[in-house]
């Protein structure tokens, strides 16, 4: 029994031996763990992160040299790369295999009365309202749609005397060309026109405008230039000495003071009264006229029994070298655009 409290004395001194006394205050191997599973997740959050920053990158820019080695992208049945993005703040990423299958066609619609439809091409982004939609498109065209029951006298033959050429010219816009419109038969009337527009010029523009301005109001105040001077050195040659000494002391005035009229006044004790000079105020217009075009007109569907339904579009885009674009983007819009059932067509 002797020999057996021997050896368990033995066996704890020596574990105490090894492990080591913790003093109060110490950090011991739990703690150290603790903080090491701390710092990963922290490390790991911070990575996640990273690649989802490199994905918002790559949307801009596949060919920068920070999302070279990005490689989780979803891939879609068209072989374009994609992630997820939830309202802007979550990402998620992983792959998806769809390759069994085949890209369905666009079948997107908007709805803006129970016969009127809208099937957009990409890039717009609409506000939906009653009866009525806002369009905006990455190209710089914005859209307004509504939809009315028409309950007027005007037709799809009449409507450019009763409703568009008023609206023209309350608008003050200048007519560039017409184009009939199509449901099966004649339903109504598309107007091109240009319209002058005052807008707020940009900060860098105003800047440079007033550096420019600035400097035209530095140089209608400079000094008389060289030739001027050397003109009224030679005419002073030619006169009396009196005349001589008269024109040089006129020539010093002048170099003394750029604003001390030709007609100098002095005091009692014939000293020279320097006259007053008001400081300038150069004041910058803000504003610029530009051209855009405005494109509008109406649609009139079937009258069968009850109101006719009328579908009043307007597009309105700044007019610039992409003009032939945006009107072919105006165009196919409005072909997308049904009544009905049937779609609008051009003439």
């Amino acid at each position: 029994m002797k020999g057996k409290i021997v050896c368990l004395s033995a066996i704890l001194i020596l574990s105490i031996s090894i492990t080591g006394c913790k003093k109060e205050g110490e950090l011991g191997i739990e703690d150290y763990k603790r903080m090491y599973n701390e710092k990963t997740t922290m490390l790991n959050n911070a990575l996640d992160r990273n690649e989802a920053l490199k994905r918002i990158l790559f949307t801009y820019d596949d060919t920068l040299e920070e999302v070279k080695n990005l490689s989780d992208f979803t891939v879609l049945p068209s072989g374009e790369k994609a992630y997820i993005e939830l309202n802007d703040k979550v990402h998620l990423s992983g792959d998806i295999d769809m390759s069994a299958s085949l890209l369905v066609p666009n079948h997107t619609y908007i709805s803006l009365s129970n016969n009127v439809r809208i099937s957009p091409n990409s890039n717009w982004n609409f506000a939906l309202g009653n009866g009525s939609t806002r369009m905006s498109h990455r190209m710089g065209v914005y859209g307004e749609v509504e939809v009315y029951e028409y309950i007027g006298e005007s037709d799809a033959y009449n409507c450019y005397d009763t409703l568009l050429e008023p609206h023209l010219n309350a608008a003050q816009a200048q007519e560039v060309g017409k184009t009939v419109l199509f449901l099966d038969s004649r339903a109504g009337l598309m107007i091109d026109s240009r319209v002058k527009v005052v807008r707020e010029k940009a900060v860098e523009e105003l800047n440079e405008l007033g550096s420019n301005l600035l400097g035209d109001i530095k140089e209608s105040t400079a000094a008389p230039s060289e030739e001027s001077s050397e003109n009224s050195e030679g005419e002073g040659d030619s006169e009396e000495n009196t005349e001589t000494q008269e024109s040089s002391e006129n020539e010093t005035t002048q170099g003394e003071s750029d604003t001390i009229p030709s007609e100098v006044e002095t005091d009692e004790n014939g000293e020279v009264i320097e006259p007053v000079v008001e400081e300038t105020t150069a004041e910058v217009d803000n504003t610029e006229i530009v051209n855009y075009r405005y494109v509008y007109g109406v649609v009139f569907s079937k009258k069968t029994s009850g109101a006719p339904t009328v579908l009043v579009f307007k597009f309105l885009y700044e007019e610039g070298s992409n003009n032939i674009a945006i009107s072919e983007l105006i165009e196919s819009t409005l072909k997308s655009m049904s009544i009905d059932g049937s779609y609008i067509s051009l003439q």
